[in-house]
């Protein structure tokens, strides 16, 4: 039987911050002046971004 999106994810959502030392407000994952370039053109110049616990980011490009 398929799990929903729900379950798959219930495991991952159920740490407690105490408990891998992390507060609710402190980023999981920081990054901060990124640059990307590729020949002859800048993609990315100065991306800052912040991914807290349980969020779920997509980035899409071209």
């Amino acid at each position: 039987m398929a799990r929903t999106a729900h379950q798959l994810l219930s495991g991952v959502m159920n740490y407690s911050d105490a408990s891998i030392g992390v507060s609710a407000t402190a980023p999981f994952l920081s990054l901060e002046g990124v640059r990307k370039t590729y020949p002859g053109v800048v993609a990315l110049d100065g991306f800052s971004m912040e991914v807290r616990l349980g969020e779920v980011i997509g980035l899409v490009g071209e």
